[in-house]
């Protein structure tokens, strides 16, 4: 799971950026909305993981679900950004003006950032005990 995690992460990072400045608006709406399943899905597997013979198990199931259901969020509301800038008066200038739906997505980024990073810091004492991969908190 923790692999696939980061699957998407580069296809966001750019379609936001094309967000901002007024450019494919609809591909980037389709690749965040399929971010957001992406990470709905790791939610759904992670609770059908067993992790209870792990140390601080629940500490980093929680900062994963944290990590996960946030990103997501982040994923929809910049997809609803994507949307409101595609429609009139979304675009001043080649900048996309900022609305309730980016706020909200920057908000909930910031949120996957803080629990990203606290199950990298859980995880990869784990990791490096058992001879499993490490992970960065931006590979989350």
């Amino acid at each position: 799971m923790l692999k696939d995690s980061n699957k998407s992460r580069d296809a966001v990072v750019k379609a936001v950026d094309s967000i901002k400045v007024c450019k494919d608006l609809d591909k980037s709406e389709s690749a965040l909305k399929a971010a957001a399943k992406e990470r709905n899905e790791l939610l759904k597997r992670l609770d059908k993981t067993p992790t209870d013979k792990l140390p601080n198990h629940d500490d980093l199931t929680n900062q994963l679900k944290k990590a996960w259901k946030s990103s997501a969020t982040a994923d929809a509301r910049y997809a609803d950004w994507s949307d409101q800038v595609e429609g009139k008066k979304g675009c001043v200038k080649g900048h996309a003006r900022p609305t309730r739906d980016s706020a909200a997505g920057d908000k909930a980024s910031s949120d996957a950032t803080t629990a990203k990073k606290k199950a990298a810091d859980l995880w990869n004492p784990i990791a490096r005990a058992y001879g499993l991969t490490t992970h960065e908190w931006s590979q989350l």
